[in-house]
């Protein structure tokens, strides 16, 4: 299954992007746990309901290097269940980070995962479970738009303090 989601975030895209460039996966600090027990292991609590997060499910994330092209930056992206494996779905995905503009910045995830449990799970998936997924997505880019957000706290183009997230697309 195919997922796609997008926010927009008020900042510069230059300084975006020349931040991540330079502080690789540090300013996705305050949602990742360092797990010592799995030597470098980044973790990360991915489900519905934001920063409270009713419906949780802690994820092994893996971010390759970030790659800068003209005009957008891809950082490839995976991530997997920490535990019961077999009862959720490895996603493979780029998070895209581009211009939408001098001040406000797009914040995308494209990825790809198929649904565990076989035919049973891909029909609870076409049902249900690609809902949970999009909406997971969603939260996801609201908290990594909120990362960004207070790790790069004003934008010398303006000189004023970033707001977070301004907008948001439905999923596709």
């Amino acid at each position: 299954m195919f997922l796609y989601d997008f926010v927009h975030v008020d900042l510069c895209w230059d300084d975006a992007a020349n931040h991540i460039m330079l502080k690789g996966g540090s300013w996705l600090e305050p949602l990742v746990r360092a797990s010592h027990q799995d030597g470098e292991d980044l973790r990360i609590r991915v489900g519905l309901g934001g920063k409270h997060c009713w419906f949780c499910k802690e994820v092994r994330v893996t971010f390759e290097t970030p790659v800068r092209h003209q005009g957008w930056l891809t950082i490839p992206m995976a991530w997997d269940a920490t535990r019961a494996e077999a009862m959720f779905p490895h996603l493979e995905a780029d998070l895209e980070i581009a211009p939408v503009g001098s001040t406000c910045t797009q914040i995308s995830l494209r990825g790809r995962y198929d649904p565990p449990m076989g035919e049973f799970g891909e029909r609870l998936d076409a049902s249900v479970l690609h809902r949970v997924a999009e909406a997971t997505v969603r939260s996801f880019l609201y908290r990594v738009a909120d990362s960004l957000s207070t790790s790069l706290s004003t934008c010398p183009a303006t000189g004023r303090s970033q707001i977070g997230v301004l907008t948001e697309a439905a999923s596709g």
